[in-house]
Order: structure tokens, then C-alpha cells, then sequence
């Protein structure tokens, strides 16, 4: 849920403030909503929206820009500033989440040659899964990690961070994207794009920043989409930019507009949404299930092993699964697994062990379950044969005689 910001509310909220707009063409419609907007309380028209390399937009700049082609070294690189307002947005057309391009970009932010902007908004997934080639999906995964690693190297903590995710697609899409050699990508092309996000969410809350989640705002604006597929109109291109202008707002702690009033608004007030980076991360504190000594509970389908839990000290290490006979602690590869901070160990049960009772079994019952292990078969045999042994009914087939005569 978004609130409504007018061409004042929006001016007074990127007072003297940065923003940096990185993406595709629907991250290009974004940025020229967000200038129409700081001009005019009115909807951007739509063909606004499709023009692209224009020399000027609404008193913005074209610094750099190619040819207008589909290949993938297309470039668009734009500057809207404010003068009375002090406000500066900037827009970079990548077709690929890390380049050589994006590196300098940071890298000068880091280095101190370049002033950082006060917000980024960045998304890149429909051109890195479909048009660098059949290992465009594990490339995306990799640039994605080392895009994290530079921006958390080279970006100050006061600088917020917004990944917005893909918009969704139709079955059939249209435009530059879509060449002729993959025109067979086009009925899997939304499905892969949820993955994506749902990869990309994971990935940018583990580094710190923000998640928008504009596929999920966006799911039932689908009918307000554009004719190629991929595109929206300006509709759904206001409740975007609604929804990024919400989004800086609780972020900075400024108050909203107040123009919507919801119950999932005032849940977001009450809310402490400071940006990720500057919150602490909690680690939880895990419970210890059992200490390690004789009296630990024991159950019979554990083969005479006897289980335990306990957790080390170290809150991040890996829970090992490993079990103890005769005094020599041995890795069990098969019950290898992982689990934050805790060790499960098993030990061999001794006969005075008070986990059974030794009225509850016999000596022959106890000798066999302890035995068991040291028991062999042929390495042919694959277990006991066992008859059918269910009861038959007694009642008489009546197809028996019809088909089965005895002469």
C-alpha cells in the first residue's frame, strides 16, 4: 500500500536529495514519472513514456547515448536537475546488473572522485537472463553476489539502497528485447523472471539494502499493461513511483502525505523501517535441547546409538552430525546436514545406561538390538522374502467356473 504524493509533497521530500536511477526501460519509466511529477500533478502521458533518446525531457539532458538498436551495448545516460528544488536525477540504461560501467561507477563513489546520491534504484533482470547467451541464468547469479560485494564496499551507510524487482510479463512479448533467435524463451520467460526475483530478494536482504517488491504491487495492474508485453502505462507507472516515494519517506522518517488512509499504512508507521544497514542484525539464541551426559533420553529405533544436542559457544558455527563408538568419535557422511549453531552427537549405549529400564527388555532382546550392527548378509540378497500372507475371502469367484472349466 502506497500513499498519494502530490507535486508539492514531492518536492518537499527530495529537498536537496540525489537520486540515481539503474535499469531497464521500465526503471527508465520510473525516472521520467518521477520528473513529470516534480512539474505537474498530472499523469505522464504515454508517449512520453515510449520515447527514448530524446535530446531533452522536460528540461533534462541527454549526456550520453548510442544509436537506437537491440543490441546489448545499448547506451542512455540522463541528468534532470532542480535548480530552485536542488533536487538531481540520474539515469543509467544497463543491460547487465555488473559491467565495466557500473564498476567505475562505484568505484569512483568509493574512491571519493564522485559524490554518492542519497538513493539508488537499481533492478536488472530481463536482459541478463535472456540475451547474454545459454549461460545467462548462473552469470546473473554470479554478477549479482559481486554487484553486492562492490556496492557494500564502496557505498556509505547513509546511502539507501532500493532493489526493485521485475514487473510480470505477458506469454507473448514484443519489442527490442525479444530478437528472433530466442523468440522460443518467450512462454518460459515469466516464470523465470519470478525465480529471479525470488533469488535476487534473498540475495540483497542477506548484504543489507532495500527490497520493492514491484511485481507483487503490480500483479493485479496486468490489465493496464502495455501492447508488447513488458511495458505499462501510466497508471501502474504512478503506483510505482507511489510506492518508491512511500518507501524514502518511511525510510527517512519523514511523515507521509496523508492523503490514503489504510490499516496497512498505519502498520508501516508504527513500523521502525530505518534503512537495513543501519539496523543491527539479531542473532537468535538457541535453546539447548539436552546436555551431553549419561542420563540422556534414549529411544529404540536409534539402533543402541544414544542422541544428543548441544550447542557450542560459537554462534556460527555449523551443526555436525557425528556419532561415537568405543571411545573414537567418527564423521557419519551419510547424516551430514547443516544447521546454525548446534552439534547433535551420538554415543553407544552402555548396559547400566538409565535411558532403559532393564525390566523393560529381556538379555536375548537387548543382545540382538546391540548385535544388529555387526550383522551380515550376502551383499546379493536384498532383504527376507515375504509371502502375501492377507487372508483370502472365502466367497466364491463367480468368474472362476465361466472361464476356468476342467475337463
Amino acid at each position: 500500500m502506497a500513499d498519494a504524493f502530490s507535486q508539492f509533497d514531492t518536492k518537499s521530500l527530495l529537498w536537496s536529495k540525489h537520486i540515481l536511477f539503474l535499469g531497464d526501460s521500465n526503471i527508465r519509466a520510473q525516472y521520467k514519472d518521477m520528473v513529470w511529477l516534480l512539474n505537474s500533478n498530472t499523469l505522464i502521458q504515454y508517449s512520453k513514456l515510449k520515447s527514448r533518446l530524446e535530446e531533452s525531457y522536460l528540461g533534462d539532458k541527454l549526456i550520453q547515448g548510442s544509436k537506437l538498436h537491440r543490441g546489448r551495448n545499448f547506451q542512455e545516460v540522463r541528468r534532470y536537475i532542480d535548480a530552485n528544488n536542488k533536487t538531481t536525477l540520474d539515469f543509467m540504461f544497463i543491460s547487465r546488473c555488473y559491467n565495466s560501467h557500473i564498476e567505475e561507477l562505484f568505484c569512483s563513489i568509493g574512491d571519493g572522485t564522485r559524490s554518492a546520491p542519497n538513493v539508488i534504484v537499481i533492478n536488472s533482470c530481463l536482459w541478463d537472463i535472456n540475451r547474454w547467451g545459454p549461460n545467462g541464468v548462473p552469470e546473473y547469479k554470479d554478477n549479482m553476489v559481486r554487484l553486492m560485494r562492490l556496492m557494500s564496499r564502496n557505498l556509505p551507510k547513509d546511502c539507501l539502497v532500493i532493489w526493485t524487482t521485475a514487473l510480470p510479463i505477458a506469454p507473448h512479448v514484443q519489442g527490442g528485447l525479444i530478437i528472433k533467435q530466442i523468440e522460443f524463451m518467450e512462454p518460459l520467460l515469466r516464470f523465470e523472471v519470478m525465480e529471479a526475483n525470488t533469488f535476487a530478494r534473498e540475495l540483497v536482504v542477506s548484504h543489507g539494502f532495500d527490497v520493492l517488491d514491484n511485481h507483487y504491487h503490480t500483479r493485479m495492474q496486468m490489465h493496464r499493461r502495455a501492447k508488447d508485453g513488458i511495458h505499462y502505462l501510466p497508471i501502474p507507472v504512478r503506483l510505482m513511483t507511489n510506492l518508491l516515494l512511500t518507501h524514502i519517506a518511511l525510510s527517512w522518517g519523514i511523515e507521509l502525505p496523508g492523503n490514503i488512509r489504510s490499516v496497512l499504512l498505519d502498520k508501516a508507521i508504527a513500523m521502525d523501517c530505518k534503512p537495513s544497514r543501519q539496523t543491527p542484525l539479531k542473532v537468535p539464541n538457541y535453546k539447548i535441547l539436552s546436555q551431553f551426559n549419561k542420563h540422556s533420553p534414549t529411544r529404540q529405533n536409534t539402533r543402541g546409538l544414544k542422541i544428543t544436542f548441544e550447542t557450542s559457544e560459537d554462534k556460527c558455527t555449523s551443526r555436525v552430525c557425528s556419532y561415537s563408538q568405543e571411545g573414537l568419535e567418527q564423521l557419519d557422511s551419510k547424516r551430514k546436514y547443516v544447521y546454525p549453531s548446534q552439534k547433535a552427537r551420538y554415543q553407544q549405549i552402555s548396559e547400566g545406561c538409565s535411558g532403559i529400564s532393564q525390566n523393560s527388555q529381556s538379555t536375548s532382546q537387548r543382545e540382538q538390538l546391540l548385535n544388529r550392527e555387526t550383522q551380515t548378509r550376502p551383499e546379493h540378497s536384498v532383504g527376507p522374502f515375504r509371502r502375501n500372507k492377507r487372508k483370502r475371502s472365502k466367497r466364491k469367484n463367480p468368474y472362476y467356473s465361466k472361464y476356468n472349466h476342467r475337463y
